[in-house]
């Protein structure tokens, strides 16, 4: 769906990065100059905190309204966030069932182009995530918010495998990386860094009981997809063979 993907996505990968560098590094930097780490609003709003110390010109101590602004911000990032979660899982669900890995409606677009199927069954489980944290107990959203975390984790351990192995198999058949519109700087030692890294917070979280719950289900959650594959994959080849 993007135009010229091979300009534009080395530009938003690059762009990703430094807005992370600046947005989450940078906020934790000047919260760490501005508030004391014994200071209790550390683990309430410590955005609000550092705004309501800082010293304007005309204005005084603290910017007016500071908190509405803060709850507006973090709405907007929430919207930008869910807006690019259905994004990413609904063009994942097309892209399973173009590979026959998936139900077959999830594979027709609109005139527009757009996975309107995969969308809306992404935006299903939205739903009901939201009445799982309205009518479900504490205990049950935490161990579902952990089952995220996990596959993410499993997701990009995943990414940094492939990237590694792409870029060894892509030299050995003979292509050069100035072909490539986008090279990956300092590999293999940022994918080695990545992978090391989530093995790291993994083996943290199975220290601790109350995350323990989320990497067991994580790890059921895995099986089941793996078995769901390899039955896909033998029902697809079984179609082959009868067309043959």
């Amino acid at each position: 769906e993007t135009k010229n993907a091979s300009e534009v996505m080395p530009k938003a990968i690059k762009a990703t990065l430094w807005r992370i560098v600046f947005f989450f590094l940078g906020s934790v930097f000047v919260i760490s100059v501005f508030l004391p780490m014994n200071d209790s609003s550390i683990t309430q709003s410590p955005f609000v905190s550092v705004l309501e110390r800082i010293n304007l010109p005309f204005i005084g101590m603290g910017i007016p309204y500071v908190a509405d602004i803060m709850n507006a911000v973090i709405i907007t990032a929430m919207f930008s966030t869910a807006n690019s979660g259905l994004y990413g899982a609904s063009r994942m669900i097309y892209g399973l069932s173009k590979q026959k890995m998936f139900f077959k409606v999830f594979s027709k677009l609109n005139r527009q182009g757009t996975p309107t199927y995969a969308m809306f069954f992404s935006l299903s489980f939205s739903l009901i995530g939201l009445l799982v944290q309205i009518y479900a107990k504490e205990n049950v959203v935490e161990a579902l918010i952990n089952v995220i975390s996990f596959t993410v984790i499993i997701v990009w351990v995943s990414v940094s495998i492939s990237q590694y192995s792409f870029r060894k198999q892509y030299l050995k058949a003979g292509h050069s990386l100035e072909d490539l519109p986008y090279k990956a700087p300092f590999l293999p030692f940022l994918q080695l860094i990545g992978i090391t890294g989530c093995i790291i917070g993994v083996i943290g979280s199975a220290m601790d009981k109350d995350q323990r719950i989320g990497m067991i289900l994580t790890i059921v959650f895995a099986v089941v997809c793996y078995i769901g594959y390899y039955f896909t994959q033998k029902a697809n080849e079984n179609n082959k063979k009868d067309l043959i």
